[in-house]
């Protein structure tokens, strides 16, 4: 990397000083890449990070245009973008920071936090960039969502098979015969001398819409059939942890402050880790989405666990609006919902899970103080 005596005003002839000794041992130093461009977009200075993280050496960067660590259509609109900023001083990432995509040397792309300054030199506009790989936090992320994937299936596997099975019993028949006579239909109106276009188009969409609603009649009847538990001992805290380990991204995107307070003392469960884990995530994403409209500063999630008296207790409390006495006494029906496009299964699925544990799930009414949910298992040592 050119060391930063580079930029000074005129030779030193007693070498770098020794605060700039530390501050290129700093550069050299840091887990992040730092690159260094002038106003045409050319890279004057590159630091080890660098290197390692895209794969050229500080040679083949220096003087060429930073673009090459874009792919396209970036690297293409790179210049015009540098230029834009300068006529106008309009910044898209310049003293704002984004995630963008990178270009390895061998080709891949991967995603970085991206954070750009401007400064002058002796007159001269330059700009620095400090670009942080998060390929391991992007990773860490689909796992999470697809741990979370598993565990909305679980949802849809929960106590809903008789009323599923009926649906799909009963409407099967009529669909599939609306089917049937639509593509009869075609069929004879292929043959007729008389094309009539607009019954054709019509019978076209009853088939269409017909096969599509069969389709979703079958999925949820196979999404309805039950499987059998596996009950093993898990201690409470490592099954909240893993949750909240999940809901990371979703806390950090709905801006919900997150207060956790887990016992000390053993709370094992002889419990399905999968269902547990589903109303957990049930809960906790309901009380993230009830702080929507709560101001920023205010949004916080409370989770606590305890062991007394032999009965094992998580409670989840959020900051939105609360619950009333009538939604309390609504609120694990089936199908009753305090959101607008909620469907109203989620409470009443969480509840059965737990009594199939042999505990209770219960909410508790304080309206304009956030709404808290309890649950209590028998501990298993």
């Amino acid at each position: 990397m050119p060391k930063l005596q580079e930029h000074n005003r005129g030779p030193d002839p007693c070498g770098p000083s020794a605060a700039q000794t530390r501050l290129q041992a700093l550069l050299d130093a840091a887990i992040d890449a730092i690159v260094t461009i002038d106003a045409g977009g050319i890279i004057e200075s590159a630091n080890p990070t660098t290197e390692r993280m895209f794969g050229y050496t500080e040679q083949e960067l220096i003087g060429h245009n930073v673009s090459m660590l874009m792919p396209a259509p970036y690297r293409e609109e790179h210049d015009g973008y540098l230029q834009r900023y300068l006529k106008t001083r309009n910044p898209h990432i310049i003293g704002i920071g984004r995630e963008v995509t990178a270009l390895h040397r061998d080709g891949r792309t991967f995603p970085v936090d991206l954070a750009v300054n401007e400064f002058v030199i002796d007159g001269k506009t330059l700009f620095t960039g400090i670009i942080r790989d998060i390929s391991d936090r992007r990773d860490a992320e689909r796992l999470a969502q697809a741990h979370l994937d598993k565990l909305a299936h679980a949802g849809r596997l929960a106590d809903l098979g008789l009323t599923t099975s009926t649906i799909a019993h009963e409407v099967n028949q009529p669909l599939t015969a609306i089917v049937s006579f639509a593509h009869a239909s075609q069929r004879l109106l292929d043959h007729e001398p008389v094309k009539l276009d607009l019954v054709r188009k019509a019978l076209e969409q009853i088939a269409s819409q017909g096969e599509r609603a069969s389709t979703i009649v079958r999925r949820i009847h196979t999404m309805a059939r039950k499987q059998s538990s596996n009950f093993e001992l898990i201690q409470v805290n490592d099954i909240v942890e893993g949750v909240l380990k999940l809901l990371t991204t979703e806390l950090r995107n709905h801006h919900v402050r997150l207060d956790l307070q887990l016992t000390e003392a053993p709370a094992g469960i002889n419990a399905d880790r999968i269902q547990i884990e589903q109303v957990l995530v049930n809960l906790a994403r309901n009380g993230i989405q009830a702080m929507d409209d709560t101001p920023l500063v205010s949004r916080r999630l409370d989770i606590a666990t305890s062991n007394i008296g032999g009965r094992v207790f998580v409670r989840v409390h959020d900051s939105g609006p609360g619950l009333t006495e009538a939604q309390i006494g609504q609120i694990f029906e089936s199908f009753y919902s305090t959101k607008d496009t909620g469907m109203g299964v989620g409470l009443s699925i969480s509840r059965s899970l737990i009594e199939a544990h042999e505990g209770r799930l219960w909410a508790m009414a304080d309206p304009g103080n956030g709404a808290t949910f309890c649950i209590e298992l028998p501990a298993c040592e």
